[in-house]
């Protein structure tokens, strides 16, 4: 993957790089890619979804984003992405991406203070659809009332099937 990062890196006109589901990681092969995406100015779609990497090297790759103000689309699905990596995508990417359209987080380390955070940076502007699914989130909250949020959402779906009328 090292290699393949510095292959990249040859081409400043490359606009997508989509490497989804290999094995980035960690280390040397995370800090090549972050490295490339620094260099490439007119990247557009950068998906790195499922490529093994730690929150660590998603914020290499986070921070080489932050002068990409082309950036339509950014796949960070599975990178175990925790609050303070999403706090930083929010101030480093997403306020600074006007063109942002679609941002994949799903299945990521966050709770309820970093998923908020970073709906309220896209709904400032205007971008309320562009986040994707996070139906496999892996952080975890407990509601204001002591209640997980899966019992929550049993206890709203038992109400309404109560107040059904059929």
């Amino acid at each position: 993957m090292q290699r393949l990062a510095e292959a990249l890196a040859k081409n400043p006109n490359l606009e997508v790089i989509d490497v989804n589901d290999n094995n980035i990681g960690k280390g040397d092969a995370a800090s090549s890619f972050a490295k490339t995406i620094a260099s490439l100015s007119k990247l557009r779609i950068v998906n790195l979804g499922d490529c093994m990497m730690d929150a660590k090297s998603a914020a290499k790759v986070i921070h080489a984003l932050s002068n990409h103000s082309t950036l339509e689309e950014l796949n960070l699905n599975f990178c175990e992405i925790d609050d303070a990596t999403v706090e930083l995508l929010v101030e480093a990417v997403v306020k600074k991406s006007p063109n942002l359209r679609l941002l994949e987080i799903n299945g990521n380390e966050l709770h309820t203070k970093g998923l908020n955070a970073v709906k309220r940076a896209l709904a400032a502007l205007g971008k309320e659809k562009a986040l994707g699914s996070l139906s496999d989130n892996e952080g975890s909250d407990s509601d204001d009332d002591g209640e997980d949020s899966e019992d929550s959402d049993e206890k709203d779906l038992t109400d309404a099937v109560k107040n059904l009328k059929i």
